[in-house]
């Protein structure tokens, strides 16, 4: 009895008229009555044709037709979120976690968005926004001597959303526009020992 296995094992060069070299075998095995096995590999080079539109060259990529995108739609990957609880002064205990930071624009101010998917009830999850003006930042970082870092910023803003579920009752229905600015920055950053 004989058994043959054709396979492929690696992609060398394209060739001038757009073929392709590929090292191709067969592998042969023959058993017999006694149980011995003989084994025969045989290897070529394959040559072959590759479409006008996936030939590479000159602006030319493998995996695409030309004028397509590679990735046209893809979704944000979900990630898996911590979720925090928050006893605050006005009774509520808040669920949230931290969704995304992005840099933004408010006005006339340029800072950064650091946005807070936050529950009350646990039913449903409402964002919160804190800008940190980067204004701000500058004016504190010419009174320190240094800049604050992105882990302080970040501090600073969730610092601020605590301050807002002591401050406001029903946070749900209001959903403020808060802001850490030059007039509450110093007072974060005490509260964090910076």
């Amino acid at each position: 009895m004989r058994i043959y296995n054709l396979w492929t094992n690696a992609l060398f060069t394209q060739g001038r008229l757009g073929a392709l070299s590929v090292l191709c075998g067969k592998t042969s095995r023959e058993f017999t009555a006694e149980g011995i096995e003989s084994t025969e590999i045989h290897t070529v080079f394959c040559s072959i044709a590759v479409p006008q539109w996936l030939r590479v060259g000159q602006g030319r990529v493998v995996d695409t037709i030309p004028g397509s995108l590679n990735n046209p739609r893809v979704t944000r990957p979900e990630a898996v979120r911590r979720i925090k609880s928050y006893s605050a002064a006005t009774g509520f205990v808040y669920q949230y976690y931290f969704y995304e930071v992005k840099k933004a624009r408010r006005g006339f101010s340029s800072g950064t968005d650091y946005v807070y998917m936050v529950s009350v009830d646990r039913q449903r999850v409402f964002p919160v926004r804190i800008f940190v003006n980067k204004d701000a930042s500058k004016n504190w970082s010419g009174r320190a001597g240094r800049e604050l870092s992105g882990t302080e910023e970040y501090a600073v803003a969730k610092m601020r959303l605590f301050q807002a579920f002591d401050e406001i009752e029903g946070l749900a229905e209001k959903t403020p526009d808060l802001v850490v600015d030059d007039s509450n920055l110093e007072a974060l950053l005490q509260q964090l020992d910076l």
